[in-house]
């Protein structure tokens, strides 16, 4: 752009700039945003205000943070639409500006020079306001930025606070209750509180008013009770014999849920029975303001209590028959029962005892000491309990046979007894939230795992019955469902040991903005949209690859290597199509990444570099199709027939029917003998020795009608019968014979063999074999009392008088005939 085209522009593109941020800028109120940031910050400079008043500014301030990030994805689309727009009009000015100059290196002709200039003024203005609508676009979306910056920080900072607060309440220590002297304020309030429940009672009775309001109420009051009690009595019974006819009714997949549906009928009608005694109770209007904490410290308690104990007998039963999801033997299943029947008791009691006196308002210190029993009975039944589960020392020992998860859960169960330890001393020693802060959530977990296994388990019966299997045959999907369904657990879990639904909001919040990687920011829904895009075309090219493969190349004339060739290569391009597509559409700019990709590639090219030669080796494979699937080859003194060509290597069977796996270099480098290329038929040699003093044009005459006679033999060409040598034993003649298939060259030679073998037979053709005569100069020097005649070609063994050995030095012959000793 010329500087004389700018003294006109830039101020009309200010003025424009203004107007569009003016404009832009009404979508968001900052105004009230400011406002609301000033106002959360004296919030926390005072540190004065409530838990619940933090979280209600949290909220006012996320609200915000998403109205900003909102803001700038609406418009980043439109603003890396106008960057393209610029970058392609400054290409055009520059060969405008050229062709008006007359470079000669333009290829625009002089001619036209008028005309460039004329679209060279175009250019400029269209620049103009493309400039323009940008910048009225990023001022307004850098304002959002920075104000999503300050809500998130504050958000951070409020974070920070509630953290720090509740970490002081959990580790806040007050009077332990294990020293008496201390219990006489909470003994005297907890008089207090139970005594005000018949003293609210009797006076009611006491009311002429209250009582005629019972007496009213009194029938429907004795309906409610009759019906509560029947069903919270014999509820628990109808389900248990609905649950055994259920049993058998069909495969797990069925039964599942079955079970499922009954566990909600075992819950349903107790608490319906309960809920009604409770509603009768209330109904007779007897009680007051304690009578009401207690009626709904009762609620609470058989709450707990009921689906507790529903849960427990599910997971855990009695009967032998019915299905176990927890891997324990008959005696610690039963053990672990009635351990978690009595967590179950033990922290609904501790439920109902906490609501009752939060509800009539006792000190903390009497709430603490009221609770510190139900922590020493809950903390040493959760020890228990989790000592179950722990692995023994051959299990730990032998590690190939320990499953991952039974390694995780013993991890698991040590960590429940270590809780189940340490919370009760920590009560004792005072510290009373910190034994709240850990064995309710630690109670609480253990039915939580407890649910999980028995979705997991119905989930991967529902796969084995879609396919048609058992799930100990299943692939690795079962697993897969596992681990989906405990990693779902995370937030419920991260929820039971003391985290906010704010937090995780956070986390999620943090997830979507994406993180940054070589200056390329990636975010959550980048991923969805390149996997979504990935597997879509992925699914199309497998789907082409199957059409080519079954229905359209089987009907051409080309051979299967070739087939397999191009059915080969359109999986290698439609996946690298595939994966350049799904990151164009993700919008993601790679050019920052080009460096350090660079360096990655050079890093990698020295050392995979002989992976990278196989792979360019398997392409050039498939391209030139020196071999083929089928093919007998000859590569590095391994004959066999190709069975795979894939990118790294080609699979060989040999005739041992081993597999041998040459990589494609090999193939490519290497001197590689194809026997079947193009063509089938392939030379024997087949070679035949008779006797000295047999007729050779005889033999020559037998050998060619046998070889002539063989049906895989070729005619035309016809065999060839060569007298080759003399040799050392016998005349040697070769058959060379072209087959129709060379694959069957051995059976053929066999055939030729037996055939020549019947025929030289019949012919009284002599078959010679090796022979040797030898020669022995003295060979009654080898012999021990024997001697060897020469008789011919043999020598044959004739007796001799027997040798007399010669007396050595040291001994002199015997004088006298029969003496012994030594001769003096």
């Amino acid at each position: 752009m010329r500087p004389g085209a700018l003294l006109w522009v830039l101020p009309a593109l200010l003025v424009w700039a203004a107007a569009c941020v003016a404009q832009s800028t009404q979508d968001i109120d900052y105004d009230a945003w400011s406002s609301t940031a000033e106002r959360v910050e004296r919030v926390i400079d005072l540190d004065r205000a409530t838990d619940p008043t933090l979280e209600r500014l949290r909220g006012e301030v996320a609200f915000w943070r998403e109205e900003f990030l909102t803001s700038q994805e609406d418009r980043s689309l439109r603003i890396s639409t106008l960057q393209r727009q610029l970058e392609a009009l400054a290409t055009l000015q520059n060969q405008a500006t050229a062709a008006a100059e007359g470079d000669p290196a333009s290829e625009v002709d002089a001619a036209d020079a008028q005309a460039a200039v004329e679209e060279d003024f175009w250019i400029i203005q269209r620049r103009a306001d493309v400039q323009s609508e940008l910048i009225a676009l990023q001022v307004p979306n850098v304002r959002a930025a920075e104000a999503f910056v300050h809500a998130d920080g504050l958000i951070r900072e409020l974070d920070a606070l509630l953290r720090q607060r509740k970490t002081e309440v959990v580790f806040a220590r007050g009077p332990t209750p294990l020293n008496p002297l201390e219990w006489t304020g909470p003994i005297a309030e907890l008089e207090r509180s139970i005594g005000a429940i018949p003293t609210e009672i009797v006076a009611n009775l006491r009311d002429q008013e209250d009582r005629a309001e019972l007496l009213r109420n009194l029938p429907q009051v004795l309906v409610l009770v009759v019906l509560g009690g029947f069903l919270l009595r014999r509820g628990t019974v109808w389900t248990a014999s609905l649950s055994r006819s259920a049993r058998g009714l069909g495969p797990p997949v069925v039964s599942y849920p079955l079970q499922g549906l009954i566990l909600l009928v075992e819950i349903a009608l107790p608490w319906f029975g309960l809920v009604m005694l409770l509603f009768a109770a209330e109904t007779s209007g007897l009680f007051g303001e304690a009578g009401e904490a207690l009626l709904q410290a009762v609620r609470r308690f058989g709450l707990f209590a009921i689906v507790g104990t529903a849960f427990v007998r599910r997971l855990l039963p009695s009967a032998p028959d019915e299905q176990e999801f927890v891997a324990l033997d008959a005696t610690k299943t039963k053990r672990a029962r009635r351990l978690g029947l009595w967590i179950v008791y033990a922290l609904a009691l501790g439920q109902g005892v906490g609501l009752f006196l939060s509800q009539v308002e006792v000190s903390e210190v009497t709430l603490a000491f009221s609770l510190f029993p139900f922590f020493v009975v809950l903390g040493y039944l959760i020890f228990r309990f989790s000592r179950l589960f722990t692995l023994t020392q051959s299990a730990k020992d032998n590690e190939d046979e320990t499953t991952i998860s039974a390694r995780l859960l013993d991890v698991l169960a040590r960590l429940g007894m270590v809780t189940g330890v340490l919370s009760p001393l920590a009560a004792a020693a005072g510290f009373s939230g910190y034994a709240a802060a850990t064995l309710m959530p630690a109670s609480y977990t253990i039915f939580t795992l407890g649910i999980a296994a028995f979705l997991g388990a119905w989930l991967k019966e529902l796969y084995a019955a879609i396919k048609r299997r058992s799930v100990e045959d299943s692939d690795l999907a079962p697993t897969l469902i596992g681990v989906a369904v405990y990693t779902a657990l995370i937030p419920v879990l991260a929820l039971i040991w003391g985290a906010r639904v704010t937090d995780l909001t956070e986390v999620w919040s943090d997830i979507r903005e994406g993180f940054s990687m070589g200056g390329v920011k990636i975010s959550p829904t980048d991923i969805m949209t390149f996997l979504l895009v990935f597997s879509i075309l992925y699914g199309l090219t497998r789907l082409l690859q199957s059409a080519l493969r079954v229905s359209i190349l089987p009907k051409t004339k080309l051979d299967l290597g070739s087939r397999t060739a191009i059915v080969s290569g359109l999986g290698y391009i439609g996946v690298f199509v595939a994966a350049i597509v799904a990151i164009q559409s993700t919008g993601l700019d790679l050019s920052s990444l080009a460096i350090v990709a660079g360096a990655l590639s050079v890093g990698i090219g020295f050392g995979l570099q002989t992976i990278v030669s196989n792979f360019v080796s398997g392409i050039i494979l498939l391209i030139e199709r020196p071999i083929s699937e089928g093919d007998w080859i000859d590569v590095n003194g391994n004959q066999g027939y190709v069975r795979n060509i894939s990118v790294r290597s080609t699979r060989i069977e040999t005739f041992d029917r081993t597999d041998v796996i040459v990589p494609n270099s090999d193939l490519i480098a290497g001197t590689v003998t194809n026997w079947t290329r193009g063509k089938l038929i392939g030379r024997i040699i087949v070679p035949v020795g008779v006797a000295y003093g047999t007729d050779p044009a005889r033999v020559e005459r037998i050998l060619r009608e046998i070889s002539e006679a063989h049906p895989m033999v070729l005619l035309a060409p016809p065999p060839a019968i060569l007298f080759m040598r003399f040799g050392a034993d016998a005349l040697e003649f070769e058959i060379r014979a072209i087959l129709r298939d060379v694959n069957f060259s051995l059976s053929v030679k066999s055939d030729l063999n037996h055939e020549i073998a019947k025929r030289l037979k019949e012919e009284e053709i002599e078959i010679p074999f090796a022979q040797r005569d030898l020669w022995l100069r003295n060979p009654e020097v080898l012999s021990d009392g024997h001697a060897f005649s020469n008789t011919g070609r043999h020598f044959v063994e004739t007796p001799s008088e027997p040798r007399v050995p010669r007396p050595s030095r040291d001994e002199a012959p015997d004088t006298d005939g029969g003496s012994d000793g030594d001769a003096r």
